[in-house]
């Protein structure tokens, strides 16, 4: 597992940003940890995850294959 540095920030799925503020977050994270189908937002962004964490019911099939080096499966995410 690699080890994450500050500024960490954590993405839900749904709309990206479009604001500034989360943006510029974004831009200068050192580590971003996606949150299940947020990668496949975060990805298409130009953005890679450091971590995808969920139960993986989201994320692209493509996207599992490609980053599975990085996944942390959590069959029960409650």
């Amino acid at each position: 597992m690699n080890k994450l540095k500050k500024p960490l920030v954590i993405v839900a799925d749904g709309n990206f940003p479009s604001h500034p503020n989360p943006l510029d977050k974004l831009k200068k994270a050192s580590s971003i940890i996606a949150c299940d189908g947020a990668a496949n937002t975060l990805i298409e962004n130009g953005y890679i995850p450091n971590i995808i964490i969920g139960d993986l019911d989201s994320i692209s099939e493509d996207n599992k294959i490609k980053y599975k080096e990085i996944i942390i499966e959590s069959k029960d995410q409650s």
